[in-house]
């Protein structure tokens, strides 16, 4: 029987008069007849429409033409079958050579061109849900438009008599499955640099793919061919699985394909899925190809379910012990539970394969000890749950306990001794319990939201506290040590503007009281640190000329503090770091002689004290920061010594953390910025491979610290200018396709660290620049348009960033660079209106700045050279004329010339 387009038409019509729960039910039951059409048991059709009288109409129309397409495809079920025993179109079809959830594979000649080829048809189930058609078709064709020497080619889709089909090249050679079942048979293993051979063709291949936006979702050896000569090939590419193919599925094809999925695939968290599982599906394939046994373990769906979710990849060393240990550590990256801690791109895991069979380093590393108590607590989840309960308790009464305290101290007050012990009872015990077990636990993986819980628990505890001591004249030192401290909380749980008040009311307090009397020394070093912490606040937000005012204070209470007691160190530690923090403003203000001075001095003080107490981790640290952030003032003119000043500076860091264990989170984190600096450095010298080097060590620990800590927005952000650096460095050495991989990942990690916060004019600003970044990745290819697109977002950016932040000069730096590109792409593209539309408003962001406007001006002429001659051109002339005048007018000596 042909199936006609008004067939088609009749069919769509029935099934839009049917509610949902009916077309589901009427689904499930010609899925039921398809099985038993497939298994030679037809079941009874009128019985079928008695039991559903109000699908009888649609259940008859249906099983009329599902048997007639059964009657079709009757003659394709059995194997062995020789060429042309029945037709289908321009092919002759033959022999079965598989089959599986998405159809039945034929070898076929196609006569028209007097060729063999494989015919793959989309399985009878699908003609009940158009959805699946087109997802087949359009996936198909996306497929054939991929090209490259170890995916097989797909040459063309068709329909006929309404079986579903598209053409693909015929391969000589097996299903890998079937390649390990023979090698399972003979009980031997293959050589391992042959199969990891093969695995860098599949992995270059998937790299093809993925470049072009597709993703193949369903690796695993059934869906690789090789050829007797030992050609891999990557076969059903980008189909998706169809989920109600119950009669073309066996409960052995599911448990197959599951085996190989991905931990968010398995979960069915699709929204998670990307690029990257493929990656793992290929590392599990590898390491059955190599072993002979599965990645996962598990009989049942809920077996391999639980496996995925729980088990860590196996060791390669278990099976085989001919094998380098660097591959095992290779597919264990790949295998990685959380798609971040895997290989960023298919490319990089065929490198680090590749290094392995020459003998180099790989950029995968063994497993810290922190990855490994993360795998433990996922083991073991309901000990670390307990754990996490028991602390969580031990908070609940511990906060009632301190409730507790103030109310006696409220109701004590005609006992001024009573008072006083009481309140410093409440506040030892929730600061010993409370920020100080917090700190601790930021080390320990799986308890970030327990420590979130602890932090919010105790902020809760200061509000109260302030709320009840704000009246008491006697309990003000208190009041503005708590508003430091609910400042602090703020910053890390919320944002710098939801800190910024609580800062600020400190300050007052402290200002206050310091005029009323002489305030005690605890309090001083208090009143200091809270100047400090006002002074990050502000210039994270953008007050920049005010942040620079709040830090000197902080210097000014400081030394002072140091004038009456030469011998504090931890005031000269505290000094030093607020003196890096006004160099590191000063800097962003474009005062780098004044920043350079400050740096110097800060280094000074933190040197001498580090010789003088080796054990001092908040000196050393500091000392790192100071080197690391004063090598950026030597980017330009020393790069070599830059240099040597961020391996001194890693070096500190590093060897503080084997000395202080518990604050190896925090040290990790730093020591990934001095990474990227070191990145910047060696990009400056165009050492580009070192570069690379540098951000992927930055990127590794940013990796970990977010497995870590997945609450902390700084690490996220980190993460992100790491990517961004990456992408930035990748650019220079024009590998465009690697690093819009990074960038786009950088861009996602940086908008969710603005979508949790209310008022970030850095991260808005960083955002613009990434967006730029990645811009001009896609022009360097060729894709303007979307470069177009990009560079309007980054606008849009800036100009929020500039909105909060007026004072940030580099944010306007970063706002004209993007009209710039803007204007080029535009005209690229013939835009020529729109590019009018640029000029304007790049002209207007540098008004009244002399040297910025004869920057526009200068690209405004080399724009009007590539608009063709006519009204726009003279326009444009019209424009650059107007922007030189507006250079000259605001003091720009111009040359005649």
């Amino acid at each position: 029987m042909k199936v006609h387009d008004a067939d088609l038409s009749e069919q769509s019509s029935i099934l839009s008069n049917l509610s949902e729960p009916q077309q589901q039910r009427l689904t499930e039951i010609l899925d039921r007849y398809l099985c038993g059409l497939e298994k030679g048991e037809a079941l009874d059709t009128e019985a079928l429409k008695q039991e559903h009288p109000d699908l009888a109409d649609a259940l008859a129309a249906y099983f009329q033409k599902l048997d007639a397409l059964h009657g079709i495809a009757a003659g394709f079920q059995s194997t062995g079958i020789e060429i042309g025993t029945f037709d289908l179109g321009d092919f002759s079809i033959g022999r079965e050579l598989g089959r599986g959830g998405m159809g039945i594979v034929y070898e076929a000649r196609q006569r028209s061109l007097d060729r063999r080829v494989a015919l793959k048809l989309l399985p009878l189930a699908a003609v009940l849900d158009s959805r699946q058609i087109a997802r087949f078709k359009n996936e198909s064709q996306a497929a054939g438009q991929l090209q490259h020497p170890n995916i097989v080619p797909v040459y063309s889709f068709g329909i006929e008599r309404g079986i579903h089909f598209y053409v693909m090249q015929l391969i000589e050679g097996k299903p890998i499955d079937l390649w390990i079942a023979d090698q399972r048979e003979s009980g031997s293993l293959a050589d391992w640099q042959y199969v990891v051979q093969l695995a860098i063709d599949a992995a270059d291949a998937l790299q093809c793919a993925h470049e072009t936006g597709i993703v193949h979702r369903d690796i695993k050896p059934s869906n690789l061919l090789l050829e007797d000569h030992g050609h891999i090939w990557i076969t059903d590419f980008g189909l998706a699985r169809c989920q109600n193919d119950v009669s073309l599925t066996l409960s052995g094809d599911l448990l197959g394909t599951m085996r190989y999925m991905s931990p968010e695939q398995a979960s069915g968290r699709t929204v998670l899925v990307d690029h990257r599982t493929d990656i793992y599906s290929l590392a599990a394939t590898l390491f059955e190809m190599l072993t002979l046994q599965p990645a996962v373990a598990g009989d049942d769906g809920a077996a391999l379910l639980r496996a995925i979710d729980r088990d860590g990849p196996p060791r390669l060393s278990k099976y085989r012990c001919d094998v380098p240990s660097d591959l095992n550590v290779v597919l264990q990256k790949a295998m990685a539970k959380q798609k971040d801690q895997r290989y960023a791109s298919a490319q990089q895991f065929a490198d680090d394969m590749r290094a392995v069979l020459e003998g180099r380093p790989t950029v995968a590393r063994p497993p810290s000890l922190a990855s490994l108590a993360g795998r433990y607590a996922v083991r073991h989840r309901k000990i670390v749950a307990a754990g996490s309960s028991v602390l969580t308790v031990a908070m609940a009464w511990l906060l009632i306990s301190s409730a507790i305290i103030l109310q006696k101290n409220h109701d004590a007050r005609t006992s001024a001794s009573d008072a006083e012990r009481y309140l410093h009872q409440a506040r030892a015990t929730v600061d010993d319990l409370g920020s100080r077990v917090a700190e601790q636990l930021a080390s320990v993986p799986g308890a970030e939201h327990v420590r979130q819980s602890l932090l919010t628990q105790t902020l809760q505890y200061y509000e109260d506290f302030v709320a009840q001591a704000t009246g008491d004249p006697k309990l003000q030192a208190e009041l503005a040590v708590t508003h430091n401290r609910i400042g602090s909380l703020m910053n890390e749980l919320k944002s710098p503007a939801d800190a910024l008040p609580h800062f600020q009311q400190s300050a007052i307090i402290f200002d206050r009281l310091a005029k009323e009397t002489r305030l005690a020394p605890d309090a001083r070093h208090q009143m200091a640190q809270n100047w400090n912490h006002l002074g990050l606040a502000l210039a994270a937000l953008g007050h920049f000329e005010s942040a620079a005012t709040t830090y000197q204070k902080a210097i000014a209470a400081q030394r002072r503090i140091l004038s009456e007691q030469p011998d504090d160190a931890a005031c000269e530690t505290e000094l030093a770091l607020t003196t890096n923090n006004l160099a590191l403003l000063l800097q962003d203000l474009g005062k780098d002689t004044m920043a350079k001075e400050l740096f110097e001095d800060a280094t000074a003080r933190l040197t001498r004290i580090v010789q003088s107490d080796p054990d001092n981790y908040l000196a050393t640290r500091g000392l790192a920061a100071a080197l690391g952030n004063s090598s950026t003032l030597l980017l330009a003119t020393e790069p070599q010594l830059a240099i040597r000043l961020l391996q001194q500076a890693i070096d500190l860091q590093l060897s503080a953390a084997a000395d202080h264990s518990s604050n190896r989170l925090r040290a990790s984190a730093e020591i990934a910025k001095i990474y990227n600096n070191l990145g910047a450095a060696y990009s400056q010298t165009k050492a580009f491979a070192n570069a690379e080097k540098a951000f992927s060590n930055a990127i590794t620990l940013g990796r970990q610290l977010r497995s870590i800590a997945p609450l902390v927005d700084q690490h996220r952000s980190d993460l992100a200018m790491s990517l961004n650096n990456l992408g930035m460095v990748l650019q220079k050495s024009s590998q465009h396709s690697r690093a819009e991989t990074s960038l786009r990942e950088a861009i996602d990690l940086q908008q969710s660290c603005l979508d949790r916060r209310s008022v970030d004019p850095r991260a808005n600003s960083r955002l613009g620049a990434m967006l730029h970044n990645l811009a001009a990745s896609l022009s360097a290819m060729g894709r303007d348009r979307e470069a177009n697109a990009l560079l309007q977002s980054a606008i849009s950016q800036q100009k929020t960033a500039l909105l909060h932040a007026p004072e940030d000069t580099q944010t306007r730096s970063h706002l004209l660079q993007h009209y710039s590109h803007l204007l080029r792409c535009q005209i690229r593209v013939g835009q020529y209106h729109a590019a009018e539309v640029t000029s304007a408003a790049y002209r207007k962001t540098a008004d009244g700045k002399p040297q910025e406007l004869m920057r526009v001006a200068i690209d405004l002429a080399e724009a009007t050279q590539r608009i063709p001659s006519g009204q726009q051109r003279e326009r444009s002339v019209s424009a650059t004329a107007a922007a030189l005048g507006s250079a000259r007018d605001a003091g720009l000596k111009l040359d005649p010339s």
